[in-house]
């Protein structure tokens, strides 16, 4: 578009008044954007401006004879003028801009998990990357990358001193939908980190009596699970947008054998001698599950499928006798109670860039996310999603 100010040339006794503008003005440069106690700082380091078009509409009067030569004389100030002014008017504005729209991608320095696992995890976050592309590349969009890392506070009291860090699959560059108005990305690997930071911390290890006692057998006096390695998010199989793999898994369980034997009997009398006998069984397991945004579209939720292969090793038993029940019984029970723990973890991940209520200048407009799909793919969990006005 063709802009146009008015400037004052004194020369000598000459003053004139121009009318001047350009009809393009191209602006490169560099934004330094940096976290600073949580909050985003952004900075101009370079502007570099080019004018395609600088035109003067030039009432030269008295000096009309030279009217040429003041142009062409005037264009370098003109354009450094314009250059200054734009320049002032790009730092007033475009810093705070950028600013308040990285603040709704901004991560919270910790995750409370609820029960069972009833821990705190730190994190640290910051910008890896800001991109933004205008009409002129496609689809105008802008994209920004997180670096994130999640910690425990400290090391649970099973975990050994030289356990390994989180397991790393890296990833390759994904691409968004240009026909959808949100896409946000999140990397198996932050996803497993967040698990292991989990188990690192003990949150795995649960007293199953106290914590799922409305789902455990009558005949099970007291029961435990540990979990002796982290729980690992994979791509999905036979459907599902990823597999859960688990193990190995301890359980250590005092039960009542004769109870258990008897409830799954129908001639069984009504009351039996009790007969415990303590028991570990190991577990491992691959899960299949979909994730799926909360109706808020705050958060993942992830949901676990009825399909599952296991695998169980019964030890420690005093005599054979109802081995397999106990093994059968104890791996329902781990199946059950890792998978809700695990979705308790994923799910007390919030999203950060799904604060979309923020990215409107009128506080009275409602936003929300609509028609929202969730996939796997180049090992991210990929959530897209269109933008709409609320009602």
């Amino acid at each position: 578009a063709r802009n146009c100010m008015l400037i004052n040339f004194n020369w000598a006794d000459v003053a004139l008044t121009a009318a001047v503008g350009v009809e393009d003005v191209v602006v490169s440069g560099t934004l330094s954007v940096n976290h600073e106690n949580g909050n985003a700082v952004a900075a101009i380091d370079a502007f570099n401006p080019v004018f395609t078009g600088t035109w003067i509409d030039l009432d030269c009067g008295l000096v009309d004879f030279a009217c040429d030569a003041i142009t062409s004389a005037a264009t370098g100030k003109i354009e450094e003028v314009l250059e200054n002014t734009i320049r002032e008017k790009v730092e007033a504005t475009l810093p705070d801009m950028l600013e308040n729209a990285l603040e709704t991608q901004r991560m919270a320095p910790s995750i409370e998990l609820p029960a069972p696992v009833s821990m705190s995890l730190d994190v640290e976050a910051s910008i890896n990357e800001v991109s933004i592309s205008g009409p002129e590349s496609g689809a105008a969009a802008s994209l920004v990358s997180i670096d994130a890392s999640v910690l425990p506070s400290q090391r649970g009291e099973s975990i050994d001193e030289d356990a390994r860090g989180a397991i790393y699959r890296g990833a390759q560059e994904l691409e968004f939908s240009e026909e959808r108005e949100l896409g946000i990305a999140v990397r198996d690997d932050f996803l497993n980190q967040l698990l292991w930071a989990v188990w690192y911390g003990g949150g795995f290890n649960v007293d199953l009596r106290e914590s799922f006692d409305d789902k455990l057998p009558e005949a099970v006096e007291s029961a435990t699970i540990s979990a002796l390695l982290p729980p690992v998010v994979m791509p999905g199989t036979d459907g599902n947008v990823v597999d859960l793999g688990l193990g190995d898994l301890l359980i250590n369980a005092r039960v009542d054998v004769a109870s258990l034997l008897a409830a799954q009997s129908p001639d069984a009398p009504a009351e039996v001698e009790p007969y415990f006998m303590d028991v570990e069984v190991y577990i491992s397991a691959r899960l299949g599950g979909h994730i799926e945004l909360t109706e808020d579209g705050s958060s993942l939720d992830l949901q676990i499928g009825q399909d599952y292969d296991i695998a169980f090793d019964v030890q420690n038993l005093g005599e054979a006798a109802g081995a397999s029940e106990l093994g059968a019984m104890l791996s329902t029970v781990a199946t059950m109670a890792l998978p809700i723990m695990v979705q308790k973890v994923i799910g007390s991940y919030e999203l950060p860039t799904l604060a979309i209520g923020d990215l409107s200048d009128n506080p009275e407009d409602t936003l929300s996310v609509e028609n929202g799909s969730v996939t796997h793919t180049s090992n991210y969990v990929l959530l897209q999603a269109d933008i709409e006005p609320g009602n």
